[in-house]
């Protein structure tokens, strides 16, 4: 997996370039100890794309997961976002918390990656 990201994946991140119009949030939820969860919303054009949704290790199972979800969702309404989207794995946990929040399942594929040995 580590050998995948180094070869494809880090390197497409490096060389992508926001398009013009494109609008990047980054969201930080704090707790007492500081940050908690974090994620990215980019705005384009009333649609935004929901990233990189995380909760800190030592603070999973607590909610924050769907905080966050809910406060990016909040914010891409208030830019303007007439609809977000994001990608999970479907029929599972993550699902689950996404339709808690609102989030509704429009397409399903299955994507597989692999490497040579």
């Amino acid at each position: 997996m580590r050998a995948h990201l180094r070869r494809h994946y880090l390197p497409a991140l490096r060389a992508a370039r926001g398009r013009s119009g494109l609008t990047a949030l980054h969201l930080v939820l704090e707790d007492g100890d500081g940050p908690a969860a974090c994620a990215t919303l980019y705005l384009r054009a009333g649609l935004a794309g929901l990233y990189n949704v995380s909760t800190r290790a030592d603070r999973q199972r607590r909610g924050l997961g769907g905080q966050m979800s809910a406060a990016a969702l909040g914010a891409a309404h208030r830019h303007g976002a007439r609809e977000v989207f994001l990608q999970c794995p479907a029929g599972g946990p993550v699902e689950r918390l996404y339709a808690r929040v609102g989030f509704e399942a429009k397409c399903m594929p299955a994507l597989i990656c692999t490497s040579p040995p």
